[in-house]
């Protein structure tokens, strides 16, 4: 619908410049392969703008690790957060000093 397409992360990638970006996906299930395809064609439009971007496919999830299995799965979460909380603790701590 038009409306999906006004909120797609896409449209507003560009006002995406000032902000640290990471992106998860896996390859386990029916969600998630519909997810990484957004996952990459959001990082392929961030990288086309020059906006930096964290991208991890951690695919079955053993990459990743903590019981992952590469599915929209709270363990791939939680191993998603693991992984990205030194990103954000870095990003935070340089915009305060």
């Amino acid at each position: 619908s038009n409306e999906w397409f006004a909120q797609t992360p896409i449209t507003y990638a560009a006002k995406l410049r000032d902000v640290s970006v990471a992106l998860y996906t896996g390859n386990t299930g029916d969600l998630e392969l519909l997810l990484r395809d957004s996952n990459y064609y959001l990082r392929d439009t961030l990288m086309s703008l020059k906006i930096p971007v964290y991208f991890n496919d951690y695919g079955n999830g053993q990459s990743i690790g903590y019981d992952c299995d590469g599915g929209h799965t709270w363990s791939c979460w939680n191993a998603a957060l693991i992984d990205v909380l030194p990103r954000m603790m870095a990003v935070l701590q340089q915009k305060l000093l």
